[in-house]
């Protein structure tokens, strides 16, 4: 039986002679982005390899992808005061915050919980913490992400590459992005000295 002409229309035009839309494919540089966040060490190291060949693009394309960690010590001290308020919305709210920035004011998280608070704030403390460990132990897509980021940078090595880790670097200090792109900056160093 041949195929009605329906479905070839349907099969040619990618679905627009029914009405559907195919979604457009990621471009190349997304669909590396995407990698580089990959479990599959394989996988990632292939999004490395082939962002690092093309400085001309991927260097911008890092630029508008990475940004410095930056941390309001105003803000996270109010979120710390809120772990403990009598509104349970706002309690998770503070929480969700500063998870968001749990690895950057771990060392905040950590005088919190010395200074011993009341129960609900410590439960939600010790939390925070936990995700810290676990986050170090198995990062997050995010955060694999960044660092392969990083590296990808290190490897290109050029001006603009340098000045896009320096501007990371000028991060929150104990924020994981800004310890990564510090250290790349003085490898990158060492290795330009004679």
């Amino acid at each position: 039986m041949p195929t009605p002409r329906w479905l070839v229309a349907a099969l040619l035009l990618g679905g627009a002679a029914l009405g559907v839309r195919a979604a457009a494919p990621p471009g190349p540089l997304e669909r590396l982005w995407a990698e580089l966040g990959s479990a599959d060490p394989a996988l990632a190291d292939r999004a490395i390899e082939r962002l690092a060949a093309d400085p001309a693009r991927a260097v911008p394309f890092l630029r508008r992808r990475l940004r410095p960690v930056a941390v309001d010590p105003r803000r996270v001290a109010r979120w710390l005061a809120e772990l403990d308020s009598d509104r349970y919305a706002t309690r998770e709210r503070a929480s969700r915050e500063l998870g968001r920035l749990a690895e950057a004011v771990e060392a905040q998280l950590r005088q919190a919980l010395a200074g011993k608070p009341p129960p609900e704030a410590r439960r939600r403390l010790e939390r925070l913490l936990k995700q810290v460990r676990g986050e170090r132990l198995s990062p997050p897509p995010q955060r694999r992400r960044a660092v392969r980021a990083v590296e990808v940078l290190e490897r290109i090595g050029n001006a603009e590459a340098r000045q896009a880790l320096a501007a990371l670097a000028r991060g929150a200090p104990t924020a994981a992005l800004t310890i990564d792109a510090k250290g790349a900056l003085e490898r990158l160093l060492r290795h330009k000295e004679p």
